[in-house]
């Protein structure tokens, strides 16, 4: 008679290591789903912009019949959205985009642009207010130039930065042409700083401190030219003054947008840059564009965790649900395996050892007849003896077959009738065995 078989069962911290792992997977898998989603999103914004960006500028330059000396500024008004001057939140919750435009001439020389300028509002000066006049990069005045780069510098390390840095002008003086809303600085400085003000528990109340200066360029500039006229802070009247601010693309993404093979790590792009024909007075130009937005932002690093944190805690859930559900099952499948066995062990050890005494018996009774006058069978009850053999051998033989089946794998569906017969084993047996 062959030995119950037991098979390897499976532990429920078994079944837990699995499931993690499997939940790891699709967490992963929410990740990079939502990583798709939102670069397609970024991919999409990027070329409505560029459309309505040269949209708006082909009808700048062909129906309102726009000077290059112009188009700097209204290249610094064709974005749809706000680029430098965004609060923190808009910079937290959506990225930023940079959209370079760069207008140049048939030799490929740069007429207009929307590179890093200065705009300033006059204050307390009743000629010159109500406006704001820019600083252009697009300038023969060399120490204009070197200024503009010195503010993109600047500009630079500011997006670097935390939202609680700042770039912060003091003109003494300026010079002023009002006709074409240009002005250039005379004197002063432009500081990037760090904001250091904390608020309160109440939120209300601010404790004033100083900012702390992280870099500074001063600002000394003489113009020689005509149509410009000479403006200074007053120190009588604190309302004649100058409010300076910055505008328009760091001058990498110029760089790139004229250069194709210039690439900046961390900034996703729409592709090639595109150049569109302009023509200006009859003459040829070139208009450049591209959009560029942050490649890890904020709100790719917010959206990429939310998504992969509700992967984690769905597919935590979904998994612990099945394995307590299989464990359940499995306990159950192991308590029956146990009964069989059980009864294996109750067949062995409780009919199968008498069965055998007894044909041992019987079969030395009827081998020894006649030779052994102690052990004399009478004729007429050796067929008895004989039925006693056969009995013995069909019980030996159900016992057999008993432990051939349950060494089978059968028990994961029992019919009806199977069933049934559980349910009327007597309890006495199943003490007894159990």
């Amino acid at each position: 008679m062959g030995k119950f078989k037991k098979k390897k069962r499976l532990t429920f911290k078994s079944m837990l290591l699995f499931g993690f792992v499997l939940v790891m997977v699709i967490t992963m898998l929410f990740a990079t789903v939502s990583d798709y989603i939102y670069y397609k999103n970024i991919k999409e914004q990027c070329n409505e912009r560029k459309l309505y960006t040269v949209h708006y500028l082909q009808a700048q330059i062909t129906e309102w019949k726009r000077t290059p000396e112009q188009l700097s500024f209204y290249f610094n008004n064709a974005g749809a959205y706000e680029i430098l001057n965004v609060d923190s939140f808009s910079k937290w919750l959506f990225p930023r985009f940079y959209s370079p435009v760069v207008l140049t001439d048939s030799n490929g020389d740069v007429k207009a642009s929307n590179a890093v300028g200065m705009k300033t509002t006059i204050g307390g000066y009743p000629k010159f207010g109500g406006r704001e006049y820019y600083c252009w990069n697009n300038t023969d005045i060399p120490e204009v130039a070197a200024m503009l780069r010195d503010c993109s510098d600047l500009v630079s390390m500011y997006y670097k930065s935390e939202a609680d840095h700042y770039i912060n002008f003091e003109l003494d003086s300026i010079y002023v042409d009002d006709d074409k809303w240009k002005f250039v600085p005379h004197t002063g400085k432009m500081q990037l700083c760090r904001q250091i003000n904390k608020k309160d528990r109440s939120g209300i109340e601010v404790v004033e401190n100083d900012d702390i200066i992280i870099a500074e360029r001063e600002i000394n500039i003489t113009l020689n030219e005509g149509g410009y006229e000479l403006l200074k802070k007053s120190t009588e009247d604190k309302y004649k003054r100058f409010y300076a601010d910055f505008t328009g693309v760091p001058d990498k993404f110029i760089e790139m947008v004229m250069d194709p093979h210039l690439n900046y790590r961390g900034y996703y792009s729409d592709g090639e840059p595109e150049r569109y024909d302009v023509y200006i007075d009859g003459e040829k130009y070139y208009l450049y564009t591209k959009v560029f937005s942050q490649w890890y932002s904020t709100a790719e690093i917010f959206q990429i965790t939310v998504m992969s944190l509700i992967g984690f805690v769905l597919s935590t859930i979904i998994m612990l649900l099945i394995c307590w559900r299989k464990n359940v099952r499995n306990k159950a499948r192991y308590r029956f395996e146990d009964f069989q066995k059980n009864i294996t062990d109750y067949l062995i050890t409780n009919i199968s050892g008498p069965v055998e005494a007894i044909e041992k018996y019987t079969k030395d009774l009827i081998d020894n007849n006649g030779t052994d006058s102690k052990n004399v069978i009478i004729d007429d009850n050796k067929e008895r003896y004989e039925s006693i053999i056969e009995n013995v051998r069909t019980v030996d033989k159900i016992v057999s077959d008993a432990l051939f089946y349950n060494n089978m794998d059968r028990i994961r569906k029992k019919t009806s009738e199977e069933k049934q017969l559980a349910d009327n084993i007597p309890p006495e047996l199943v003490k007894n065995i159990l």
